[in-house]
């Protein structure tokens, strides 16, 4: 079983896309749609036929992957570049989808990354770490995170309106400006939706940087988003994961069973949102060996049993 130490239990983390968006993204990929990853190299995406990175092809067998499909990719098709400066090495709009998750908030020039997906992709999927969850703290750092402000290699406060993408320059005085009261805070940190920023778009998006000039236009840049952020859905998903919360172990024990019990069906995809919302909620309530044992059907292989020695968040198939 996982356990969390009590920092953990106080600040829950969820680094990771949220799994109904993957879900989506899932569904939304036909079998025939050519599919590339730009920027998944630490958590690629199972059903991607291409990943472009800055990093190389992992030589150790992959822990942690998006998506619940058979991997598609391999070493022939992994490409490393420079994703601020580098063109990715496809014809204009001949990628049927272009998957990017939680990439262009670390990037020296992220607009020049979107450019380049509209010009290969002709439809696709974004998620960033939110703007909320950057002007927080417990949130990366390790035993500095009661000192800095959400990810320490966000270079970006990206927000989403309509179809565009706002980039804003992360700035030391946005993570030391108390925008919201601690208890409202500290309610919605445990809401995993308002971690990550989903956008989906179709032939093109549009994207921009917004100037940042002096301490006065940062102020005012957090005052306004702020004060017109929504927390409907979060409080929805927070009384939904409430009620998963309140399990008993007889239930938990079921979820598992009916969980095992598609898994051996072959039906992997109904087993991993079965353990999905225990993992993200309560992950010392999870079997680690059941999750990996799903994970490592959906991936083709058998699980390893060096992997069950892993951290919680190494453990994430969503």
């Amino acid at each position: 079983m996982v356990s969390m130490d009590k920092n953990e239990m106080e600040y829950p983390r969820f680094w990771y896309s949220h799994p109904a968006d993957i879900e989506k993204v899932m569904e939304t990929i036909s079998d025939d749609d050519l599919v590339v990853d730009v920027g998944g190299g630490g958590q690629p995406l199972s059903r991607a036929d291409y990943i472009i990175d800055s990093s190389p092809y992992p030589e150790k067998e992959l822990v942690s992957v998006k998506g619940w499909s058979p991997i598609q990719f391999s070493k022939e098709t992994w490409f490393t570049v420079d994703l601020s400066c580098d063109p990715l090495p496809f014809d204009d709009k001949s990628i049927d989808f272009v998957f990017c998750s939680h990439t262009l908030s670390r990037l020296r020039d992220p607009l020049f990354l979107c450019r380049e997906m509209i010009r290969v992709g002709k439809r696709g999927f974004i998620d960033f770490p939110s703007k909320w969850i950057e002007c927080q703290r417990y949130v990366d750092a390790g035993n500095l995170s009661e000192y800095y402000s959400g990810y320490v290699n966000s270079r970006w406060l990206i927000e989403a309106y309509g179809k565009c993408l706002i980039f804003t320059p992360k700035t030391t005085l946005a993570g030391v400006t108390a925008c919201e009261e601690k208890k409202k805070v500290d309610k919605y940190r445990k809401s995993p939706l308002i971690w990550s920023t989903p956008f989906f778009w179709r032939e093109d998006f549009k994207y921009e940087e917004k100037p940042i000039l002096s301490a006065k236009d940062v102020l005012e840049d957090l005052k306004q988003y702020f004060k017109q952020y929504k927390y409907t859905a979060c409080n929805q998903e927070l009384k939904r994961l409430n009620l998963n919360h309140n399990l008993n172990k007889e239930s938990q024990e079921k979820v598992l069973v009916s969980a095992w019990l598609h898994y051996k069906r072959g039906r992997y995809n109904l087993a991993i949102k079965l353990l999905r919302d225990l993992l993200r909620e309560r992950p010392d309530n999870v079997d680690a060996q059941a999750l990996l044992g799903v994970s490592a059907a959906a991936m083709g292989s058998k699980p390893n049993p060096e992997t069950t020695k892993c951290k919680e968040t190494e453990l994430v198939y969503v």
